[in-house]
């Protein structure tokens, strides 16, 4: 089993609910995160759980960090 990111699902749900494009650039303004940092989200590539940036990312998608992160079993 393993963690992964929703920030993707994240951003389509805020795009389609504000009918707009967010890039990251945007949530790297709003959040004060690093480009990597964002990135890192986004792609889903985490190895570790920085506490900022889950607050900043909870913030910014106004979600709770059950709705960031989920355990998805390895496939």
């Amino acid at each position: 089993m393993r963690v992964r990111s929703c920030v993707m699902q994240l951003m389509t749900q805020k795009q389609l609910r504000e009918n707009r494009i967010i890039r990251s650039a945007e949530i790297i303004r709003e959040t004060g995160l690093t480009r990597p940092t964002v990135q890192t989200w986004i792609k889903g590539e985490l190895h570790r759980f920085d506490e900022d940036a889950i607050i900043a990312f909870c913030k910014y998608f106004e979600c709770g960090i059950g709705d960031l992160l989920e355990i998805v079993d390895d496939e």
